[in-house]
């Protein structure tokens, strides 16, 4: 299926751009960051492994070049910039990486929130799944975050919605 191949691919490319935030994060205390990439790697993206490979080494700058402008000018696409972003602004402020974190969430449920004009077929089915697993997620990440003590702010910021 078009739809189900289409969100395995977002999500793999979300996560496999979160895996190259993180191992970024860690460049100069580990020097088998390729060999850690090659282990996490999700296939089914439309990014590939030699491009996050190529993308890890540079600086932020050139990163985003590379990542966040579709093809020619870069492999990835426009989508990916604000979620590239706010792992540099974790990086570089030394935050958490929730914020984006959650921006990779919103951009998977923006993908399906496209099944709200099909009418016939399983793809509605498949996105109430979904999105019912992240209010699951939500009510968890909030109740955690009480617990911890987090503040108001902090706490709605985990929290991922689309309208």
């Amino acid at each position: 299926s078009q739809f189900v191949t289409g969100y395995f691919g977002l999500h793999a490319d979300i996560e496999n751009l979160r895996t190259v935030v993180r191992l970024k994060a860690r460049e100069g205390a580990d020097k088998d960051l390729a060999g850690e990439m090659e282990a996490a790697f999700l296939e089914g993206g439309t990014l590939t492994l030699a491009t996050l490979l190529a993308a890890l080494p540079q600086p932020w700058e050139a990163m985003l070049e590379l990542l966040a402008k579709a093809p020619p000018l870069g492999a990835g696409s426009e989508k990916f910039r604000a979620y590239l972003e706010q792992g540099r602004a974790a990086l570089t402020s030394r935050r958490s990486f929730a914020r984006m974190e959650r921006i990779g969430r919103e951009a998977e449920l923006r993908y399906l929130r496209q099944t709200r004009y099909a009418t016939f077929g399983y793809e509605p089915l498949v996105t109430f799944f979904l999105l019912r697993e992240n209010e699951v997620r939500n009510l968890r990440l909030i109740y955690a975050a009480k617990l911890a003590g987090r503040a108001i702010e902090e706490t709605q910021d985990l929290v991922a919605y689309v309208e």
